[in-house]
């Protein structure tokens, strides 16, 4: 019932700026789908004066709804009863707000950047753009929150009750890649920007088009996120010892077995199976009383001895007169 009241409403706003763009409602709230999320991307710190601003201590952040084509659409950011919109942060106030500052981007003039710096980093919600953008333009219903009269205070942002309020841009039927909405190349769409701080968090009903299709429509609660879930960090080489299969982005964690061995440390080959690799196989005499005896031998060689009587350097072995002539040889 409460999806039904916040689609009516939607649907209604649609009928008056153009009945036949806006999709057909589906109530059905699921997961959000694989490869999908919402990113605080921190733009700016700031160290110091903005215009007639102090800003030393905050962070800009950019909020983007991250997609899997190039040609997703999102519709709607919102929040009721059943998919609270929550914004919050853990500063006071929450979030800079500009007394000449906007609630919505798509009405934000370049030109007064010009005279007011610090307007740039106003806190605003969106859907694609970061200020005017000529033929696009947003448009908002709601119920009985107004989200924006806690959000232009500086407090935290809830959204809960049944009828609920959503920013909505209206689906063209088609993919233009011009239409800041859909999410193009890079993959994301622009959903927000919040200077605070502190931390952020929360949570954004979001509805999109899937391929820029209405039969394809998606709605989800994505959580203001900092890192993607959908990355699992690991060695995503096949070839590596440690390989994990789950791993969608490499860590630099990858370990690879000896030359010549498995990642068991077993030989590749070993012909002889004495335990010593074929490639590392040295052949030489393994008799410690011949004179070329090989003490890093692996496998049999021939063998050098001294003659009877001398050692293996031709010196006898007993001479005791010293002329020479080893002692079994003397005449």
């Amino acid at each position: 019932m409460r999806e039904a009241l916040l689609s009516v409403l939607l649907a209604c706003c649609s009928f008056f700026f153009a009945a036949a763009q806006m999709p057909t409602v589906i109530a059905n709230v699921g997961p959000a789908p694989e490869g999908y999320w919402l990113e605080a991307q921190p733009i700016v710190t700031h160290t110091g004066t903005i215009g007639g601003t102090n800003l030393a201590g905050q962070t800009t952040y950019r909020l983007y709804l991250h997609t899997v084509h190039a040609t997703d659409f999102l519709s709607s950011i919102a929040g009721d009863a059943g998919n609270p919109l929550i914004l919050n942060s853990t500063s006071s106030p929450a979030w800079f707000n500009h007394p000449l500052g906007v609630n919505l981007a798509s009405a934000l003039n370049p030109a007064f950047i010009a005279f007011v710096p610090e307007l740039n980093y106003d806190s605003w919600l969106t859907i694609g753009v970061a200020q005017e953008t000529p033929g696009f333009s947003l448009n908002v219903v709601q119920g009985t929150v107004n989200p924006f009269t806690a959000f232009n205070a500086g407090n935290n942002v809830l959204v809960n009750d049944p009828v609920g309020f959503a920013i909505f841009a209206l689906f063209p039927g088609n993919y233009v890649a011009s239409n800041p909405a859909f999410a193009g190349d890079d993959l994301r769409v622009l959903v927000g920007q919040i200077t605070t701080s502190g931390t952020l968090s929360g949570q954004i009903y979001v509805q999109l088009f899937q391929e820029a299709s209405q039969a394809n429509e998606v709605r989800a609660v994505f959580p203001i996120l900092t890192e993607n879930p959908w990355i699992t960090e690991g060695c995503v080489d096949s070839l590596a010892c440690n390989f994990d299969a789950e791993a969608t982005e490499d860590d630099g964690s990858c370990t690879y077995p000896a030359a010549g061995y498995d990642c068991d440390d077993n030989c590749l080959a070993d012909g002889d199976g004495d335990g010593v690799c074929d490639p590392f196989e040295v052949v030489g005499c393994q008799d410690a009383t011949a004179c070329n005896f090989d003490a890093l031998a692996t496998d049999a060689g021939s063998c050098t001895y001294p003659a009877a009587g001398y050692d293996c350097g031709g010196n006898c072995l007993a001479d005791g007169d010293g002329d020479g002539v080893c002692d079994p040889f003397e005449v």
